[in-house]
């Protein structure tokens, strides 16, 4: 109860002759138990394409504001338990260090991208880097800096045949002494049926786990695609030790994508009247 992470995102393709520029946004809110810990982020993103024979290559900039929020009148503190009545005592000293509710700062994300096509498969290769500006966050005045987080992604898009594909991938994050690996697939059936207005279904299984710990959590979803929208569900389900807590009650992820139509002009798709 109490988590809980909303993200709205959009990112468009440049009207240029070559194509290579793209421009985007996003924003997160996220809120993390009762005592009103909250999250917002808002970034605004550039990217430049660039290929090369069958090769393509990406660079991204991403900078944006974060502004963490929390409610101390709804925290507990064990200096609050009162042994003479056996119940918490808000009124009593929490003995906690005098702080703000609220911790603001400017973050910068930069991000590389290597793909390639193959006659049956394509890949791609990426490597990011977040909070690449060292930021001071902090409740107490602190000169705490976040350091950088690491993702390095690999996927493959093996087509099976002219109806059915396959996609495995993999990321992997780490932020100074921890990191997080999560591994699996994403498979997808075109219908073939336009009448529906359903283009293909899919459905994917993944492992969240990481190299100094036990397996944490698996991760089953499902969607469809119609029209130029794609509609997903997943199911965060733990398998650890933290299941005893959680009553093995896992997390919903509930997405919604629209594609829209390409404004940039493409001559090639002009009638031509000599045939």
């Amino acid at each position: 109860p109490g988590y809980n992470t909303l993200s709205l995102s959009f990112d468009q393709l440049l009207f240029s002759a070559k194509k290579n520029l793209s421009i985007g946004g996003i924003i997160i809110y996220d809120q993390s138990g009762t005592i009103g810990m909250t999250m917002s982020k808002m970034y605004i993103s550039g990217s430049y394409k660039k290929k090369s024979g069958k090769n393509k290559y990406l660079f991204g900039l991403q900078a944006g504001g974060v502004l963490r929020q929390f409610n101390d009148a709804n925290a507990l503190y064990s200096n609050q338990f009162d042994h003479s009545t056996g119940y918490h005592n808000p009124v009593l000293p929490s003995g906690e260090i005098a702080m703000a509710e609220n911790s603001n700062y400017f973050n910068m994300n930069i991000g590389f991208v290597w793909g390639r096509n193959f006659s049956r498969f394509k890949t791609e290769a990426g490597i990011a880097v977040f909070n690449i500006n060292y930021p001071k966050e902090g409740f107490t005045g602190s000169q705490d800096r976040v350091r950088p987080k690491l993702l390095y992604s690999v996927d493959l898009t093996w087509f099976v045949s002219h109806r059915f594909y396959v996609q495995p991938q993999i990321i992997f994050m780490q932020l100074t002494g921890a990191n997080s690996l999560i591994g699996g697939s994403e498979f997808q059936l075109l219908t073939g049926n336009h009448t529906s207005g359903i283009e293909s279904i899919f459905m994917g299984a993944y492992v969240r786990s990481g190299f100094n710990r036990t397996t944490d959590a698996v991760i089953v979803s499902a969607g469809i695609n119609f029209l130029k929208f794609r509609l997903g569900l997943s199911y965060d389900l733990n398998i650890s030790e933290l299941q005893q807590y959680t009553n093995s009650v896992g997390a919903f992820e509930l997405s919604l994508i629209y594609t829209g139509i390409s404004t940039v002009f493409d001559p090639g798709a002009l009638p031509c009247a000599r045939q």
